[in-house]
């Protein structure tokens, strides 16, 4: 059976459900209290979150009018990461020299 992007998303999302289901189900309440812990298995859901929100708008690209719109956007973010980069690089720098003059006031 061929591996294309679908099988691969699928697969990738079972995994991580799977995996997720299985830590959260074995814990015990006493572990959930302590919070660090606690702070672990919110990653565990975080993940599973974030790989079935890709897995869902990925069916976007089967539809040919938002396909074409989401390949655009796309193409157009990563374009204007350096302008993104440098404009957060001068905003750090301004607000660190800001908050030098008058931090103290």
């Amino acid at each position: 059976m061929p591996m294309d992007k679908w099988s691969f998303i699928d697969l990738l999302c079972s995994f991580f459900n799977i995996i997720c289901f299985n830590v959260i189900g074995k814990t015990k309440p006493e572990t959930i209290l302590d919070t660090s812990m606690k702070e672990t298995l919110d990653y565990y859901v975080i993940a599973v979150v974030i790989v079935s929100w890709l897995r869902f708008f990925g069916y976007f690209l089967v539809i040919k009018t938002i396909s074409k719109l989401l390949s655009t956007l796309i193409k157009m973010i990563i374009d204007a990461l350096s302008f993104i980069l440098i404009v957060s690089s001068y905003l750090l720098l301004m607000a660190s020299i800001f908050t030098t003059l008058f931090g103290g006031v």
